[in-house]
């Protein structure tokens, strides 16, 4: 995209709509061969209007007050045209309009706002495609991402059209350094912003993702593993304490199974099925999973 460097601006007057000898002022402003017009609500007799200097002419009391209006509205639309430059948003004359009539705050979101909205989205997912405690997991990445903005910018949220590239950078580099999350963990918490940038660019909030190109690896954990013959002992071990006795046969189930403990922990009695070979099994579905599984015992 190309940089706008400069602006131009000017009044003039609508000879061609005049009224009684009076034509309606109009300001306007010139971006990269854009031209667009702002009606300003007033009008000037045609003689008393000055074309090269953009202002109407006379000494009445009347004039002063019209052309100290110009003045300030000449003010207002390079401020809000500067302001625009230095935060490095996109300036279009539909961008610039909307900033200079005070549209744009109906419009632009913030990106933790944004977070706000995507989990309670996402909360009426749960059970259908998400599971509760993969949403309570949204909560606290929105809250680290709230967390981060505040000791980063000193501010409680900020504009997603304010973002730059370098957000996720310094985002990754605070999770691993002033958090000293796990690699794998961090990689969670940047797929999320992802996420939440896709729901803002789908809602027309965000014109692109810019950090989809972002990338983080993850590191394969190195998993230690009982051998048969440990697995064994750990089966033969009589342990006379009730609460670690039930530990040690949840434990060598899931080593058995293959089911994680969230899942052995939901299991029932009716989950035992009888199959046609007559033999017992465990029917249900894992959590990660979406088919059912059946496993002998």
């Amino acid at each position: 995209m190309q940089k706008i460097e400069t602006m131009n601006l000017k009044f003039i007057i609508r000879k061609n709509r005049a009224v009684e000898g009076k034509a309606p002022i109009q300001m306007q402003i010139t971006i990269d061969g854009e031209r667009i017009f702002f009606t300003t609500n007033q009008k000037i007799e045609i003689e008393n209007w000055e074309e090269k200097t953009g202002r109407a002419i006379g000494r009445t009391p009347r004039i002063k007050v019209l052309n100290e209006l110009l003045d300030k509205m000449n003010v207002d639309a390079h401020k809000a045209f500067n302001e625009m430059k230095h935060l490095g948003e996109e300036i279009t004359g539909d961008s610039l309009r909307k900033k200079l009539l005070g549209e744009e705050k109906y419009s632009r979101k913030k990106i933790y706002e944004v977070t706000q909205i995507y989990n309670a989205h996402t909360a009426k997912l749960i059970g259908i495609e998400l599971n509760k405690r993969t949403w309570e997991r949204y909560k606290a990445y929105a809250n680290r991402l709230a967390e981060f903005i505040k000791i980063k910018y000193n501010v409680d949220d900020i504009s997603i059209h304010q973002l730059k590239y370098n957000f996720i950078v310094e985002y990754d580099f605070y999770l691993k350094t002033e958090l000293m999350l796990h690699q794998n963990t961090i990689v969670k918490y940047i797929q999320y912003l992802n996420r939440v940038m896709d729901f803002a660019v789908n809602h027309e909030w965000a014109d692109k993702n810019i950090f989809q190109n972002y990338k983080i690896s993850i590191k394969e954990a190195k998993r230690e593993y009982l051998t048969g013959d440990e697995l064994n002992r750990i089966v033969e071990k009589e342990i006379k304490l009730p609460r670690l006795a039930e530990v040690k046969d949840c434990f060598v189930f899931c080593c058995y199974t293959g089911y994680a403990y969230k899942d052995a922990t939901k299991l029932t009695p009716d989950h035992i099925v009888t199959g046609i070979n007559g033999k017992k099994w465990i029917y249900t579905s894992r959590q990660r999973m979406t088919i059912p599984v059946m496993c002998h015992f």
